[in-house]
């Protein structure tokens, strides 16, 4: 059950608040397809400000692989229990409560699903994105929620706006609205005085409120700082990212696609090989920026992704392979061009070892991880020499004009982890 149907006036724009777009998405949208990562599909939308242009929207969901059924509050301007009423005879005996202008991670879906209880709470014991004084708190006291409500005191969390609940609310929510009481806060602390209440602890997430302009701006930037992945390198972490997700943050607002990105980063890598393959320095310099910016974008395709729910596995592999492609040709193109300027035989040499070394570290960790069901990463040593660190070194030999010396350290330090590699595969073919 996704709570939609509220006017949003604390932001002011022309449609209704839970369409305003979040990182190219739309607010309840995001709620949806996230909702959708962590397993639910059925989904009830209660709609009222603006109910059509909600409906006609999202309409019955199908574009999003999931089923959307709607409730209408024609009383929207009242508090949000009322709306929760409007759905009672569409839900079962068990039901997910969420508000459509919350940020959240499936995480906490999936994890608020396993608790056991008749009213279950995802609450916040740290809260650290949002406004405390205009959250609803909540005291809790070993796991059990035992007071709720804006003007607490006494209090050691917050409600994330994340609710499990059974039908039994329902009669506790009709019988809080004829005591004239409309908060779905006070049909919780009513349904407290006879029932447990639990709490489920989910500081270690992310989630966050959107009730104003502020809070979207904020959203955006969280989303844009969250982006960075475990496994990335030095330069991508400490560089790369930095330049990447600032235009990722323009790039989402426009209908280009991950799939897209990964072509247009593997044209600028075929424009450094090019470039590369003539020799003069102009040519390698330009060889040199474009490597480093085709390093760049590669990071933009994942990223859109994420931030766009585009992620497949079509588009993983896509990337996968072009990059192998555009490494190839970039080290093929740089040898080529130191050759034809110098006439060194023994580039090719040197060229041919770099593309061996720059090979086994992109096909190891596949073969190590179906070989034994472990990614490399989780070894304990390993030289930081992964796809951001090798175009970066390019980078610097191109606009140094030093390729001899950019291709033998690729060569040296690419396979020298491919050896360590080789080692570690043949201790653990011992165990």
């Amino acid at each position: 059950m996704i709570l939609a149907a509220g006017d949003g006036t604390r932001i002011k724009s022309v449609v209704p608040k839970i369409l305003l777009p979040l990182c190219g998405v739309p607010l309840i949208q995001r709620t949806i397809l996230t909702l959708k990562d962590a397993g639910i599909t059925d989904m009830i939308v209660i709609v009222g400000f603006k109910k059509d242009v909600v409906k006609n929207y999202l309409e019955d969901g199908s574009k999003y692989g999931v089923k959307i059924s709607y409730a209408t509050n024609g009383d929207y301007e009242r508090e949000n229990a009322t709306s929760i009423l409007k759905a009672e005879k569409m839900v079962d005996e068990k039901f997910l409560l969420v508000m459509g202008d919350h940020i959240f991670t499936p995480n906490i879906i999936k994890c608020i699903l396993s608790v056991k209880g008749d009213l279950v709470i995802a609450t916040d014991s740290n809260p650290r994105y949002i406004d405390v004084g205009e959250a609803t708190k909540i005291f809790i006291d070993a796991d059990e929620i035992k007071d709720i409500g804006k003007d607490l005191t006494e209090f050691n969390a917050v409600d994330t706006g994340i609710f499990l609940c059974s039908k039994q609310i329902f009669p506790v929510i009709t019988q809080c609205l004829k005591d004239g009481k409309e908060e779905w806060s006070d049909s919780i602390k009513k349904y407290i005085e006879n029932h447990k209440v639990v709490s489920y602890d989910v500081s270690a997430s992310f989630w966050l409120d959107v009730d104003t302009e502020e809070d979207l701006k904020k959203a955006e930037t969280l989303l844009l700082g969250s982006l960075t992945k475990p496994g990335d390198g030095y330069i991508s972490r400490n560089l790369n990212r930095k330049i990447s997700t600032k235009i990722s943050k323009h790039l989402v607002k426009t209908g280009i696609t991950p799939n897209q990105l990964t072509l247009i980063s593997f044209m600028i890598a075929l424009i450094s090989a090019t470039s590369f393959s003539f020799g003069g320095y102009i040519y390698v310099a330009v060889g040199g920026v474009s490597a480093q910016l085709a390093s760049i974008l590669d990071g933009c395709d994942g990223e859109i992704a994420r931030l766009k729910f585009l992620q497949t596995s079509y588009g993983s592999w896509l990337d996968a392979c072009l990059d192998r492609y555009a490494d190839f040709l970039i080290i093929l193109g740089m040898t080529y061009g130191y050759w034809i300027i110098h006439k060194e035989v023994l580039i090719w040499l040197i060229g041919f070892i770099c593309l061996a070394g720059t090979f086994m570290i992109a096909y190891a960790p596949t073969r190590y991880k179906e070989a034994f069901n472990e990614n490399w990463r989780t070894r304990s040593k390993r030289i930081p020499i992964g796809r951001d660190v090798r175009l970066f070194i390019i980078f610097l030999g191109g606009i140094s004009n030093q390729i001899l010396y950019s291709l033998i350290l690729l060569a040296i330090l690419a396979n020298l982890e491919a050896l360590m590699r080789l080692i570690h595969h043949r201790k653990d073919s011992k165990n």
